[in-house]
């Protein structure tokens, strides 16, 4: 079984301390699995579709799942999850926390799903099998993620500068940066 842990850091926007996201990423990190940070989470596609999953765990206060713009002819942050190729053969599970709005419209959304099961959680952590973990992708989502709630977890990637930069940015003037960087696992 082989899974691709998805994280955007807007999950911990409502909490009021770093603890939560610290002992999260602690846990991750511990893995040594390879991590891809982006800007924004459809940005993290091609890694995403790099491997063949079994499961692809969303932790992220929106499901991001839903029909694809076919007009757009390309994801956008809030549909990636429907341009997953393995998807068809696949578990989505979205991780939401409690303080999420959403969950309570995801199941109208997901009745025409085309992932072989998909479901929703709240928190989650301890559902997760870890030893089937793979590879980590981090969205660093400038847009709806409160820095001081995940402060710790930049600087112990190396981006809290950037990320910074990137929140500052007013919302017109903010523009799509792709991969920010690669963490190589453990051999």
């Amino acid at each position: 079984m082989k899974s691709y842990l998805s994280i955007d850091l807007d999950y911990w926007c409502d909490h009021k301390t770093a603890q939560s996201a610290t002992r999260f990423f602690n846990r991750v990190f511990s893995l040594g699995k390879p991590i891809t940070i982006v800007a924004e989470h459809d940005d993290l596609l091609p890694d995403v579709n790099r491997m063949k999953g079994d499961i692809l765990y969303n932790f992220d206060s929106h499901e991001d799942y839903c029909v694809p713009n076919a007009k757009a002819g390309r994801p956008c942050d809030g549909d990636w999850v429907s341009w997953v190729k393995w998807r068809h053969n696949a578990r989505y599970v979205w991780a939401y926390p409690a303080t999420s709005t959403w969950q309570y419209s995801y199941k109208n959304v997901w009745s025409r799903h085309d992932w072989r099961e998909i479901r929703g959680m709240c928190g989650g952590y301890s559902q997760i099998q870890w030893h089937a973990v793979k590879r980590v992708g981090v969205c660093i989502s400038p847009l709806y993620t409160t820095l001081r709630t995940v402060k710790p977890v930049l600087e112990r990637m190396g981006l809290y500068d950037e990320a910074r930069a990137l929140f500052a940015k007013t919302r017109y003037h903010y523009r799509r940066h792709g991969v920010l960087k690669r963490l190589p696992g453990r051999t």
